[in-house]
């Protein structure tokens, strides 16, 4: 059984999908049908944040413009319609432009294994994009949904609070210990 067609910007790229899956998920679409494989499929249920994507939509309420970061194994295809959505591809790469969250990350040293940080860089963009004011609580928490099982949280939270200038904040780790 097939749906009416979809239609959404996927990294500035206008797409269509004729009679999309009712049950094929985003994550599936983006890594299978476009080949765009930052996105990745790890628990497969919201859990670990290597899905993230950001998305750009109307706020049916508002009717405004919102955004916000989702995991995309838990969105269906066919909800993304009329959506702007950016993934770690289109937010920077070698062949582009490395954008300067990704950027910030390999300098602060936080990527072992490279699994976790696309969707790392997604949930920093998405809390960017959100805030003119970034602090260091909130911009920690916004790697809440995010796991890594490899290069440890400190490097991942000093990149992170590179962003958030004079509301940065000095983590107990940073005050030294006299003798």
């Amino acid at each position: 059984m097939s749906t009416a067609a979809v239609s959404f910007h996927l990294n500035g790229k206008q797409v269509t999908i004729p009679h999309p899956a009712p049950h094929q998920l985003l994550s599936d679409y983006i890594r299978h049908d476009e080949g765009l494989t930052g996105v990745k499929i790890a628990c497969g249920e919201g859990g670990c944040g290597a899905c993230v994507v950001h998305v750009d939509y109307v706020d049916p309420v508002t009717n405004s413009v919102s955004s916000k970061t989702v995991n995309s194994c838990l969105m269906h295809v066919c909800s993304a319609d009329g959506m702007n959505i950016i993934t770690p591809e289109g937010l920077g790469s070698k062949a582009t432009k490395v954008h300067s969250i990704q950027e910030a990350l390999a300098h602060n040293h936080g990527s072992q294994c490279g699994f976790c940080s696309p969707g790392m860089c997604m949930s920093i963009y998405g809390y960017l994009s959100s805030t003119m004011n970034p602090c260091s609580p909130d911009a920690e928490q916004s790697l809440d949904g995010n796991l890594c099982s490899c290069t440890g949280y400190r490097p991942i939270l000093d990149t992170v609070k590179s962003f958030c200038g004079q509301h940065a904040t000095t983590d107990i780790e940073d005050l030294g210990c006299k003798k």
